[in-house]
């Protein structure tokens, strides 16, 4: 019996000490990158208080009503289509939020400033990436495309001469 328990012991501690060499894993973000888009709309959400009052019975048998109230915040945001082609919201009730929607109108170009969350797996012993995984996005800006709006003036009238 003490012989197996031994053996317990000993696979018990090779398995800990192995664990230890393990693959490990990290969040990382990337650097800023950006892509053009078009508005599709703008959002906003005034400020309300949603109440609801419903009714119960007690452990004693007797009739309760209980009240509860949300308070939805004021927000504000945007709908962007990519040029990949997707449509993200962006909405919030910070005041970059209500700067990006004063600033921005439904069919304005914009260059959309972002970065890649990834969930990176490493060897223990080598520092070798086993995987990368994107997991989201963390929007940062939308900026108008005024060089955009011009190249397009340009274009047209570069036609109406021709």
């Amino acid at each position: 019996m003490k012989t197996l328990t031994k053996i317990l012991g000993i696979g018990a501690l090779a398995l800990t000490f192995n664990s230890c060499n393990l693959d490990y894993t990290k969040q990382e973000q990337s650097e800023i990158l950006y892509e053009k888009g078009k508005v599709i709309t703008t959002l906003y959400s005034k400020k309300h208080t949603s109440t609801d009052v419903a009714p119960g019975m007690t452990t004693g048998g007797d009739i309760a009503i209980s009240i509860s109230s949300t308070t939805i915040p004021e927000m504000w945001g945007a709908v962007f289509r990519c040029e990949h082609g997707n449509k993200f919201p962006i909405m919030g009730k910070d005041e970059k939020y209500k700067q990006l929607w004063e600033k921005l109108d439904e069919g304005d170009s914009v260059r959309i400033s972002y970065k890649e969350n990834y969930e990176i797996k490493y060897n223990r012993k080598t520092k070798e990436v086993i995987s990368k995984e994107l997991t989201d996005y963390d929007f940062i800006d939308a900026e108008k495309c005024v060089f955009l709006l011009e190249k397009e003036k340009l274009q047209y009238k570069i036609k109406l001469q021709n």
